[in-house]
């Protein structure tokens, strides 16, 4: 199970970081999204997607508007920091 929080939590890093969703940033300035952020790592743990997603990251590595559509945060992913 660990292993697998790893591989999900580093997937949503980098998923943030290509859509330029500063996750440190948010937490930051509403200490509360941490719970979020958690909620979002375990979210993106129940996607069947996970290599299509690496690839994903490996192939937007310049950045992306938008998460893939097949993405379960796309939505958390969108709200960018205006929240």
């Amino acid at each position: 199970m660990f292993k697998k929080f790893d591989k999900h939590s580093k997937l949503f890093n980098q998923m943030s970081a290509a859509v330029d969703v500063e996750l440190d940033r948010r937490v930051t300035h509403n200490p509360a999204d941490a719970s979020k952020i958690r909620s979002a790592v375990l979210k993106c743990m129940k996607c069947t997607h996970a290599d299509e997603c690496e690839d994903w990251i490996s192939n937007h590595s310049e950045g992306a508007k938008a998460a893939p559509s097949y993405c379960l945060n796309r939505n958390f992913l969108g709200a960018r920091e205006s929240q």
